[in-house]
Formats: C-alpha cells, sequence, structure tokens
C-alpha cells in the first residue's frame, strides 16, 4: 500500500495517495500500538503528502507525533528523529516560518554531523535545507559555506553526474541570483540541469527546478524573452516540488519578470513582485 501511494504521489494524485498512506497507518496501529517506529515511519509518510498537497497544519501535526514517538523510543540521537526534525523544518519554510525553519534545520545539521559525520552524503541533505532557509533569511555568506560544502561531499561520494549533486548546484545557483551574481547562477543552473535532463523527462519537477534558476538569472539579466519560456515551461511541474519554497519563489520570479518587463498585470497574476 505504501508503495502504491509512493507512485500516485509522484504522480500527483496526491488525495489518493494520502489516503493510501492513512490507510496503511491505520494498519500499522492496529498492529503495534500507537508506540512503535513503523507507526512514527507511517506518520511521517502522511506528514509527507499533506505538505504536498498544501495542508501545513495537517502535515506538522503528523510529523511532531512521530517526533515524539522516536524520541521516546529511540532518544534525541537517532537518524530517524533528524530525518523527522528536518521534515518539520520543511513545513515552516512553506508555512513561511523561515526563522523557525532556520533554528529547526541548524538542530538537524548538528544532530547529523555528531551521528554520521561531517563528510556523510546525507549531512549534505540537512546542509542544503539549512542553506535554502538562509538565503531567504539573506545570511549569504554562511549559506554560500554550507552549499560549497555540501557540493563538495556530493562530488566525492556520489559523482558528477548523480542527480543530488545537480540538485546542490541548483540551491547555490539561487543563492548567487540573490547575491546578484547571475553569470555564475545562469552556468551553475544550465550545468545542473544537462545533469538532470540525462536522468528525467524534460517535465519532471527536478528539471523544472533547474530552469527556475536558469530563467531567474536571464531575467535578471535582461533576457525576458527567454526568461519567460523557462519560467513558464517550469511553472506547473514545480507544484509538485519537494524542494521548500520551490515553488512560492519561481511565483515571485514571474511577478518579478513581468514588472521589470512594465507589464504589471501579468506579474499581478503571480503574486507581488516585491
Amino acid at each position: 500500500i505504501g508503495n502504491l501511494a509512493l507512485v500516485l504521489a509522484d504522480l500527483g494524485q496526491l488525495q489518493e495517495a494520502e489516503d493510501l498512506y492513512e490507510e496503511a497507518l491505520q494498519m500499522q496501529r492496529e498492529l503495534h500500538g500507537d508506540a512503535h517506529p513503523e507507526v512514527a515511519f507511517a506518520l511521517n509518510n502522511v506528514g509527507t503528502v499533506r505538505h504536498q498537497r498544501g495542508d501545513l497544519l495537517g502535515a506538522e501535526a503528523a510529523f511532531s507525533e512521530a517526533l515524539t514517538i522516536l524520541r521516546d523510543l529511540l532518544g534525541d540521537t537517532h537518524p530517524r528523529v533528524a530525518a523527522t526534525i528536518s521534515n518539520i523544518t520543511l513545513v515552516r519554510y512553506d508555512s513561511g516560518d523561515v526563522a523557525g525553519g532556520v533554528e529547526s534545520a541548524r538542530r538537524t545539521l548538528q544532530l547529523e554531523r555528531d551521528i554520521l559525520g561531517a563528510e556523510h552524503p546525507d549531512v549534505s541533505i540537512s546542509a542544503v535545507i539549512l542553506a535554502i532557509g538562509l538565503t531567504e533569511t539573506g545570511e549569504y555568506e554562511e549559506a554560500e559555506v554550507l552549499l560549497d560544502q555540501a557540493i563538495s561531499t556530493r562530488k566525492a561520494a556520489l559523482g558528477e553526474d548523480h542527480p543530488m549533486f545537480a540538485v546542490a548546484q541548483v540551491v547555490k545557483a539561487n543563492l548567487l541570483i540573490a547575491m546578484d551574481r547571475q553569470r555564475e547562477a545562469l552556468a551553475l543552473a544550465r550545468q545542473a540541469k544537462s545533469t538532470l535532463l540525462q536522468v528525467f523527462p524534460e517535465d519532471h519537477w527536478l528539471v523544472a527546478f533547474a530552469s527556475s534558476a536558469e530563467g531567474g538569472a536571464l531575467a535578471n539579466l535582461g533576457s525576458y524573452e527567454e526568461a519567460e519560456t523557462l519560467l513558464l515551461a517550469s511553472l506547473e511541474p514545480l507544484e509538485l516540488a519537494l524542494v521548500p519554497l520551490a515553488y512560492k519563489n519561481h511565483r515571485n520570479r514571474l511577478a518579478n519578470l513581468y514588472a521589470a518587463w512594465g507589464n504589471p498585470g501579468e506579474a499581478a497574476k503571480y503574486g507581488s513582485a516585491n
């Protein structure tokens, strides 16, 4: 049931996926009771699909229940505890509590460094998540250090052709856009997109994530028509994005593009240009 729900979620059939995950959760409760790692795992699945569906309160409730179970059973210094805190971070980002998300992301990163060591690939995931929040709060220097470390770790562990390496590059490209280093951002986004297209079709949200950064840099360089094509094509796929703030920031990019291009009517469709 869980595997079917995972496939449906990846296809964008989120309500059907949530119904199946809820069914699996109920089965785990009946089999094991409430205080069991499998129940916590099922709660994390429910929380994830609720997050994708935009039910942020429901997602955080599921993750918080899972966290309580795991802490009681496994203690505070366990990888599954760290992963669940990370899930809460993502919800906080998307609910607008970026400062709260940064705080929990710092806890996750330190916990995983203590458990796994600084060079473990899983630690790089937490570093990237923290860097996303730091980019939003304007703490660019710390974000760049974290992303450079994550990119180095993923290159050594996974190679330059791995999607996780490319994702870290896109996150850094977004940081570079915020730092007004547009040409560096454009080159990095295009490199990452080329890597992702070796694995995923053009309409996959990960490819769209790279296209969003590419389009954002182009827009800031004044290449409005090319940017518009990329950004409009990426809008629908990014509704399924698992990277926090990706869809929200993408809509803002479209608004900013049209505002700079002198089309306030189109800008208004996608949100504030600020």
